[in-house]
C-alpha cells in the first residue's frame, strides 16, 4: 500500500466519522460504525500491503519475524500499539487469522502459511473533546473536582470509555494543578501539559502489569490515579486501596449496567473478600456511568446514551448492605438527582428527535420501562 493510498483511507476514515479501520488481504479496506462493516474501496489489499503497513508502524523486522513463525507453524505473536497522525491517533492492533481462500498472499505460497495478519486500527482524536461535545452529563463536572474516592466508565467494546476517561482527565489537566499518573494499554490520548502534571504509563513499556503500577502510584504520592481498564482480582484490590487511601481513581470496566459493574466488581474477588469490598465501595465509591454509543436517526454518525449511578445516601446503604436489587430499584425510580436509568437516557434522545424509537429499543435493559418513560408514565 503506498503513502498517498493510506493517507486516502486514513482521511476517508475520519470524513465518515467511523471507530476502526480494518485491513485485512483478500479485502478492501473496511470501516467500522458501530456493528456495521463496509467499504468504499474497490481495490483489494494483498499480504506485501499488510507488511508494508507492519513495518511503518512496528519496529522493523516484526513482519519478517512473525511471518517467519507462520511458516514453521508456530502462533505467531500479536502486538499493539500507538501511533500520532497529522489529523489523529490510531491504536493499532496486529492480529493473526486463517487465511482467506479467495485473498491474494503476494509473494508467498498459501501451503507456506497457517496465519495471514489483519490490522485493526481504531481512531482516537488527536485531544480529548469537552463533556459538552461528547454529551456527558455535567454531574461528572463534579465527579473530577472530588479529592478522593472511585469512579467506574463502564460498557461494552466501542461504547466510548476512553473517549469518557480522556474528558474527565483532560478536565482536570486545565483546571487544576494536581499530579495525575495514568496506567493505559496502549497510552491512547495524549495529555499536553497545563495546569496538572500527568504522567502516562503504558503497561508491557513502562510497567510490568497494571496492579504494580498502582503500587508505584501511591508510593509517589499522585493525587489522580486513572485506570485504563480493571481487569483481575489484584488489580481491583489494588484499585480499591487506592481509592480508600485518600486518592481520587477513574477507572474503566467492561459492564453492561452500573450495577452489573459493582456486582463483577465485587464477584471477582475470593469469596472471604466479597462483604468487605461492598464496605469499601460504600465509602469509596462516587458513581458509575455506564454507556452506550446509538446511531442516530439519519447519517452515520452516533451519540451517547448512558446510565448515571451516583452514590446518594440511599446508594450508599445499599452497597453497605450488598443488596444489588435495590440499587436496580433506586436506578429504575429515578427519583433522586444522580440516578439516571438507560430507559431514560434513551427516551429522551427519541424525544428530542436525534434517535429512532425502534433504534433505543434495541439498546434498553428494560424494554417496558422504556415504552413508559417514551409515553410520559416512567417516574
Amino acid at each position: 500500500m503506498r503513502t498517498e493510498q493510506l493517507a486516502r483511507v486514513l482521511e476517508n476514515a475520519r470524513e465518515l466519522g467511523v471507530s476502526d479501520l480494518i485491513f485485512a488481504p483478500g479485502h478492501p479496506p473496511l470501516y467500522k460504525l458501530g456493528e456495521s462493516v463496509f467499504s468504499t474501496d474497490h481495490w483489494l489489499l494483498e499480504l506485501r500491503d499488510l507488511e508494508a503497513l507492519v513495518n511503518y508502524f512496528f519496529p522493523a523486522g516484526t513482519m519478517e519475524r512473525l511471518v517467519a513463525m507462520a511458516r514453521g507453524r508456530e502462533r505467531p505473536q500479536e502486538m499493539m500499539t500507538a501511533h500520532s497522525g497529522t489529523f489523529s491517533r490510531y491504536r493499532v492492533q496486529l492480529l493473526w487469522a486463517q487465511p482467506n481462500v479467495s485473498g491474494s498472499l503476494g509473494s508467498l505460497d498459501r501451503e507456506e502459511v497457517v496465519a495471514e495478519p489483519v490490522l485493526v486500527f481504531r481512531l482516537i482524536d488527536l485531544e480529548p473533546k469537552p463533556f459538552e461535545v461528547l454529551g456527558l452529563p455535567m454531574a461528572l463536572e463534579e465527579v473530577v473536582r472530588k479529592r478522593m474516592g472511585l469512579f467506574l466508565v463502564v460498557g461494552p467494546t466501542d461504547s466510548g470509555k476512553t473517549t469518557t476517561l480522556a474528558a474527565m482527565v483532560e478536565r482536570i489537566n486545565a483546571e487544576q494543578p494536581r499530579f495525575v499518573m495514568t496506567v493505559e494499554e496502549p497510552i491512547e490520548y495524549v495529555f499536553a501539559p497545563k495546569k496538572a502534571f500527568v504522567v502516562q504509563r503504558e503497561v508491557g513499556r513502562h510497567v510490568g502489569e497494571p496492579a504494580t503500577a498502582v503500587l508505584t502510584a501511591l508510593r509517589s504520592n499522585v493525587s489522580v490515579l486513572v485506570m485504563g481498564e480493571v481487569r483481575n482480582p489484584r488489580e481491583i484490590e489494588a484499585t480499591l486501596l487506592a481509592a480508600e487511601t485518600g486518592h481520587l481513581v477513574l477507572a474503566s470496566l467492561h459492564a453492561v449496567s452500573a450495577v452489573d459493574a459493582v456486582e463483577r466488581l465485587v464477584l471477582a474477588l475470593p469469596p472471604e473478600k466479597r462483604e468487605l469490598a461492598f464496605q469499601v465501595l460504600s465509602s469509596v465509591l462516587l458513581g458509575v456511568i455506564a454507556q452506550r454509543l446509538v446511531p442516530v436517526r439519519e447519517g452515520r454518525k452516533r451519540v451517547l446514551a448512558y446510565e448515571l449511578l451516583l452514590t446518594t445516601p440511599e446508594v450508599r446503604g445499599a452497597l453497605k448492605e450488598g443488596n444489588l436489587a435495590a440499587l436496580e430499584d433506586l436506578l429504575r425510580e429515578g427519583r433522586t438527582p444522580g440516578l439516571v436509568s438507560l430507559e431514560r437516557s434513551l427516551a429522551e434522545l427519541v424525544r428530542s428527535g436525534r434517535v429512532a424509537f425502534e433504534t433505543a429499543r434495541a439498546y434498553v435493559h428494560r424494554d417496558a420501562d422504556f415504552t413508559a418513560l417514551f409515553r410520559g408514565r416512567g417516574g
